[in-house]
């Protein structure tokens, strides 16, 4: 049962790991493209 419980949350930190680096990528696109904006 705890076992299960402790897989359930590693995947559900792998996701969200996923989400973070995705979302750290599309941020560093837009400083990016701002940047060129506002040269």
């Amino acid at each position: 049962m705890e076992f299960e419980t402790f897989n359930r949350l590693e995947k559900e930190i792998d996701n969200l790991l996923n989400v973070l680096i995705e979302l750290k990528g599309e941020n560093k696109q837009i400083k990016e493209k701002y940047l060129e904006l506002i040269e």
